[in-house]
């Protein structure tokens, strides 16, 4: 009976999406007169691992658990005061990949139908060492009936509610009454919830019941191009600011005759036809411009990153077979290392038009070619057509109540998905698109920013959002009504900063779609209002949207799964891929036939309905938003001379953001450097791609079962590689002292690197606001990554101030032997 019993509880939190490898601790305990969960003496302590992994039937897991229970390699004695640093980080409400710290109490178990008596949130010495406890004893032969068996449930009230470990005995016992009648049933297939607790999807409505002008984003107005809904904004409003960047503003007919000579020049110079066009832009209202010329032109764009290698856009160029590629002028010479033989046009030198060109476009044709990371070691390009587009906006408009007051922030670059969204949901609705190119990471009076802009739906990642609230020491604009974050998980914690540098009524949205779904769900919350549980939900599926969670089988389960989202406007695939497209794109089995795609993502419906996202089936992870297939940096890590095995994984950085670490076996480690393989990596692949960490193993951890044992894969040593180097001077300590809070560092020198460090973009932005508090001056990005050591900076900052004035002092209160090492510096 206690292994029956241990593979029900295995296979509820595989169910409930905890994992497919279930810590369980087990002891004997005897009874006592006090109560089932009062305290006891504890005897045979043990702890073993229940793998679930394929979606095993109940049987193949009581097997697995014997052969465990019989394995010495998985048998550990138990010590109740030391557990919780034995068996990991606690469950903390069923986090996915933790590893939960389960107590099963047997109280001469024997067998027979299982009904829990009690159900207690406690702050017990057991429930300090383990996150949930299970008691589980027979009635001892009580009214002739010896088989039944009774249960209950000790849970830390810090981790849990009364009703997530109430739903937890149900669930357990409908799970038993299941197996009983068929052991041979998959996990996956097993249903857990009664008929009458069926989740309902409904989605709330009238949260955003304010009147901000909103005209309804009708459905037959998805049935045109992209172009005529822009065109109609400019006839409706040719004189309303379209984008402003800075000071400088373009009404909607400036950026149409903009358009149309870009339109003109690509007709003239590549013909007519259905072409590819890359794109090398900056962000800029000349961006904007460009994509909508090559939409009148009837084409296709393709946006390329200028700060991505160049060996990468020229993958991008190939493979999407661009006939041109339009570049700003100060990009020339990127767009011409990577345009091959395609046809290269300088945006800057096109004349604008008011007459608009010819254009057959149709609501059927390919928008764009968005390239995002793949798994085979080069970028996937995902196309959708303008009818899909239009769709999106429709729902986008409609949930935000987007109107022609609207100013709508642009931050992510062109090449990310993100901004299909905020491009078109500001043109297509008359309102204006605020740009700021935040590429380098410079996010310096952002809170100043947005009140000189009047902000009024802010749209970004969380990691951007945290950045940018935690960095800010004004206010925001008061203009502020929507919040929008998507790209990677939102957590409790931004609901927090909402709450506090926000004004009221300013409410979140949290988003959730892949490129290839854009937009599949939303949660839009008042940050006032108390959101249970440990997450912020991803929410319910849009307008003319299924969301279903399928099992490792591809079977429609219930309560957790792989996100599964059912529509007629998914992207329309891969490009040059139909191999890949056919496998992530699916038909569903009913008589409508529509596409499904299979996210790869998992989640939770809770009981209102509404979904919270779990993590990912396989390893792909986003880092600020983008989208990483660690088998892509794997790949390019191994085509590093004597490199014979990589791993890629994400760790929680120092300043609680999430970053890559690569793992490598080398056939020399002696003469390879983490140095040199971040430099070969940097050479082919995004800065958000390159392991902030990389550290050297003689061999890959392995756990019994094969697979890699991440628990046992040691925490990267950012100073592993970097001789210490000691301070000449107290400003050049109080440098040092800035980057070792930056970087949530014990140790760093002046020769030191910052980004081998394992800084990023946005910790270089922090560290930027730091130096012009502290030492009076503002410092470009550039300098940061040109120079990335202490020492340069501190040279650069002396020549700075000497230029401006101030070589008596950095900052009041310095005596003149403080300052002595400007010179020395000089």
């Amino acid at each position: 009976m206690r292994v029956v019993l241990q593979a029900l509880l295995a296979g509820l939190l595989t169910r409930l999406g905890v994992g497919t490898d279930i810590p369980l601790s087990e002891a004997v305990a005897q009874l006592t007169n006090e109560g089932l969960c009062e305290p006891t003496v504890i005897l045979e302590p043990r702890f073993l691992v229940a793998d679930t992994s394929g979606d095993p039937s109940f049987l193949d897991v009581l097997n697995r658990i014997n052969r465990s229970r019989s394995s010495e390699a998985t048998r550990r004695t138990l010590s109740l005061p030391q557990n919780t640093d034995t068996f990991g980080a606690p469950l903390r409400g069923f986090e996915p990949g933790s590893d939960p710290i389960l107590l099963l109490l047997w109280r001469n178990a024997l067998g027979g139908s299982l009904a829990f008596e009690q159900v207690m949130g406690s702050t017990s010495a057991l429930t300090r060492q383990f996150d949930l406890c299970f008691h589980f004893a027979d009635n001892g032969g009580a009214n002739d009936s010896p088989n039944d068996l009774f249960g209950a449930i000790e849970y830390s009230t810090d981790l849990f509610h009364l009703e997530t470990a109430t739903s937890c005995s149900r669930y357990l016992a409908n799970l038993a009454n299941a197996v009983a009648r068929n052991a041979d049933v998959t996990l996956s297939e097993i249903p857990l919830l009664g008929g009458t607790e069926v989740a309902s999807a409904a989605r709330p409505s009238g949260i955003l019941g304010i009147d901000t002008g909103f005209e309804t984003f009708e459905s037959s107005e998805t049935e045109q191009s992209i172009v005529a809904r822009f065109e109609a904004q400019v006839a409706r409003s040719p004189t309303r600011i379209a984008v402003q960047a800075g000071d400088t503003t373009y009404s909607y007919d400036e950026i149409n005759c903009w358009a149309n000579g870009i339109a003109a020049h690509l007709l003239g110079s590549i013909g007519a036809g259905s072409d590819r066009v890359a794109l090398v832009q900056q962000q800029s209202p000349m961006m904007i411009a460009t994509i909508l010329g090559v939409l009148k032109a009837g084409k296709t764009y393709v946006p390329l990153d200028p700060n991505h290698p160049a060996s990468r856009l020229e993958q991008i160029v190939q493979d999407s077979s661009a006939a041109a590629v339009i570049s700003a002028r100060a990009l020339l010479e990127i767009a011409s290392a990577c345009a091959g033989t395609a046809h290269v046009i300088v945006s800057d030198d096109v004349s604008r038009l008011r007459e608009t060109p010819p254009s057959a476009r149709s609501k059927d044709a390919i928008t764009y070619i968005i390239y995002t990371s793949g798994t085979t070691g080069r970028p996937k390009g995902v196309f959708q057509n303008d009818r899909n587009v239009l769709h999106y906006i429709s729902v986008y408009t409609n949930n935000l109540r987007i109107s022609k007051r609207d100013r709508i922030t642009l931050l992510a670059s062109y090449a990310f998905d993100a901004a299909v969204m905020d491009t078109y949901g500001a043109l297509l609705n008359g309102a204006t698109l605020i740009l700021r190119d935040i590429s380098d990471g410079d996010l310096r009076n952002f809170a100043r920013w947005t009140r000189e802009m009047a902000i009024t739906i802010w749209h970004s990642t969380p990691s951007v959002f945290r950045h940018v609230v935690t960095q800010s020491d004004t206010a925001f604009a008061k203009t502020i009504r929507l919040v929008v974050l998507g790209g990677e998980e939102t957590s409790l914690s931004d609901l927090d900063l909402l709450r506090s540098h926000f004004p009221d009524g300013c409410l979140l949205v949290n988003g959730f779609g892949p490129t290839e779904a854009t937009i599949a769900t939303q949660f839009i919350v008042d940050p006032h209002t108390l959101v249970p549980g440990t997450r912020v939900p991803i929410g319910y599926a849009v307008d003319k949207t299924k969301v279903h969670l399928l099992g490792p089988r591809g079977n429609v389960t219930e309560i957790s799964g792989e996100i599964a989202i059912e529509s007629e406007h998914l992207a329309l695939g891969y490009w040059n891929d139909p191999a890949g497209t056919e496998r992530a794109f699916v038909r569903s089995s009913d008589q409508s036939g529509r596409r499904i795609y299979r996210t790869g993502d998992l989640a939770r419906q809770r009981r209102d309905g509404a979904l919270e996202f779990l993590g990912r089936v396989d390893h792909q992870v986003k880092i600020r938003g983008y989208r990483i297939e660690p088998t892509e940096v794997e790949l390019t890590l191994c085509r590093y001379p004597g490199v014979l095995q990589a791993r890629v994984v994400t760790r929680e950085g120092r300043a609680h953001q999430k970053q890559l670490v690569a793992y490598v076996v080398a056939a020399h480690t002696e003469s390879l450097t983490p140095r040199d393989l971040r430099r070969h990596v940097s050479t082919f692949l995004p800065s958000y791609m390159v392991p902030a960490a990389i550290v050297m193993l003689s061999a890959l951890p392995l756990t019994v079962n094969g697979k890699l044992d991440f628990v046992r894969l040691p925490a990267p040593d950012y100073r592993e590689s970097v001789a210490e180097v000691t301070a000449d001077h107290s400003n050049e300590h109080e440098m040092l002292k800035i980057w070792r809070d930056v970087l949530g560092l014990e140790r760093v020198s002046a020769t030191d690197n910052f980004f081998e460090l394992g800084g990023d973009s946005l910790q270089a932005a922090a560290l930027l606001n730091r130096l012009e508090r502290t030492f009076g001056v503002a410092m470009p990005m550039h300098i940061v990554f040109e120079a990335a050591n202490a020492g340069v900076l501190i040279k650069w900052i002396a020549e700075e101030q000497r230029r401006i004035g101030m070589s008596n002092g950095l900052s009041d209160g310095m005596d003149t032997a403080e300052n002595a090492w400007i010179d020395e510096a000089l």
